[in-house]
């Protein structure tokens, strides 16, 4: 689907790009939780949704134009799922399809009717906040990342931990603000859930909230949703005039 070319994109290689321990290689960068199933139209849609399953829990999954335009749309709550899954699910779904095992895969392209995956700005991306992030504000300042480290994975593996200069709340050059990012959206709730109520790091300025996503990332969320409307409209408009 030439629409969609501006919201795809693939890592380097079609190796799996799994990057535990912030192993930040050029695959973890460019990996998203997001994926887009093309040239799928004549597989049935449990059968899809089943298969990306199989690879870990979706956030979301759009079927609406696997019919009329063979795009379906996963986004898993672990970055590691849609990082797994990118490489493998051609291969299923191509068999599925009665298009062999091979071939097909994210770098795919090609017009032989095989099913291609790449990554894809994730449905939720309009949002103005991401719940994969979480920001940790006003803290003290002897707090280093090892310590925020040590708390923070008995939530479940981080992805990143990232010092922010200029962005404590209060004039106070004791206290320190951190962004962190999970791999699992569902780790990173639970955290803030809990860290709101206990503030094991101690001081009474500490604040912690939800992670803001770029401005970037946010148009080009609306952009594909947009996208998705228009689509919708066509669908409507084709199906009034059968």
């Amino acid at each position: 689907v030439r629409e969609l070319k501006p919201f795809l994109h693939e890592p380097p290689s079609s190796s799996p790009n799994y990057d535990s321990n912030n192993n930040n290689n050029n695959s973890g960068k460019t990996s998203t939780r997001g994926l887009a199933i093309l040239h799928a139209s004549s597989l049935h849609v449990p059968d899809v949704r089943s298969t990306c399953e199989a690879f870990g829990a979706l956030e979301s999954f759009r079927s609406d134009f696997g019919e009329s335009r063979g795009a379906f749309f996963a986004t898993f709550y672990d970055l590691r799922s849609a990082q797994l899954a990118v490489g493998e699910l051609p291969k299923v779904l191509n068999k599925l399809g009665g298009n062999g095992g091979g071939g097909g895969g994210i770098g795919g392209g090609t017009n032989d009717g095989r099913v291609i995956v790449k990554y894809c700005v994730p449905l939720n991306s309009s949002s103005a906040t991401d719940e994969s992030m979480i920001m940790l504000s006003n803290l003290p300042g002897t707090t280093d990342e090892q310590d925020l480290n040590h708390v923070l994975s008995s939530f479940g593996e981080v992805r990143a931990i990232n010092y922010q200069a200029n962005m404590s709340e209060e004039s106070d050059d004791d206290l320190a603000s951190y962004l962190v990012e999970f791999y699992d959206v569902q780790d990173a709730r639970q955290a803030l859930l809990e860290l709101e109520q206990t503030n094991p790091w101690g001081g009474d300025k500490t604040k912690v909230k939800v992670g803001t996503r770029s401005p970037t990332k946010r148009k080009q969320g609306k952009d594909l949703i947009l996208l998705m409307s228009c689509w919708r409209q066509g669908v409507v408009a084709t199906q009034k005039g059968e």
